[in-house]
């Protein structure tokens, strides 16, 4: 009986780890757009569109977004925070000792999300788009 516990208790452990990984995923898309018409977007030095860009990036990351127009640079640096709601869901498996989950979605960069909450220029759409408007200006 008692192996039968502890067989279920590890694949209970199993089944429930990484809810970061297994539900948001390893990369997001930002949606990014500037203000001011023929802007050109960078995202980490690479021209990715102008007045707007749809680019994946990995969640491990923090690129930097530099919108030019005439001869102006506006530099913004998307910073990223640890996705708490998940790793609510992880800490469940510390009550088998091992922190599991919480180390899988470290290592894969799950555990982040670009900061919605305290940077006005960035708004959640779902966990795997956010919306990025730079104000470079109007004409």
């Amino acid at each position: 009986m008692k192996m039968r516990n502890l067989l279920f208790a590890v694949a209970v452990m199993l089944l429930t780890q990484s809810c970061a990984t297994m539900f948001s995923g390893t990369r997001y898309t930002a949606h990014i757009s500037a203000t001011k018409p023929g802007s050109e977007i960078y995202v980490n030095g690479k021209l990715e569109g102008t007045d707007d860009a749809s680019v994946r990036l990995h969640r491990k990351i923090e690129p930097k977004i530099e919108v030019k127009n005439s001869g102006t640079t506006t530099e913004f640096v998307l910073y990223r925070t640890i996705k708490w709601g998940s790793q609510v869901a992880n800490l469940l498996n510390w009550i088998y000792i091992i922190p599991t989950g919480t180390i899988i979605d470290a290592a894969t960069g799950a555990i982040w999300q670009p900061e919605h909450k305290k940077i006005e220029e960035v708004t959640k759409i779902d966990e795997k788009n956010f919306n990025v408007r730079i104000d470079n200006g109007r004409d």
